[in-house]
């Protein structure tokens, strides 16, 4: 179903392109040519398996701007996780 704020049963957690991307880069995935593509209720994303080290975080502010290396160039902190579209 698509993004809705109103919190109803069943519906855990809130997605875009940019959480995913987030998410995939926290789990080891270097997401740098990361394709990404928004479509009806889906979000797909496509990435060549290669896995990274993740550098100490803070879990705070700042923690993008240490992984920025491992997302797609032109993110930068913070970004707009509303991704529609990129490198499709």
């Amino acid at each position: 179903p698509p993004l809705k704020h109103e919190i109803v049963g069943g519906h855990l957690s809130l997605w875009n392109g940019g959480l995913l991307l987030y998410h995939l880069v926290m789990a080891g995935f270097n997401c740098k040519k990361a394709c990404v593509l928004r479509y009806g209720y889906n979000i797909s994303v496509i990435i060549e398996k290669d896995s990274i080290t993740i550098p100490g975080l803070s879990y705070d502010n700042g923690d993008i701007r240490k992984l920025l290396e491992f997302l797609p160039p032109g993110l930068n902190e913070p970004f707009n996780g509303d991704i529609w579209r990129l490198n499709w």
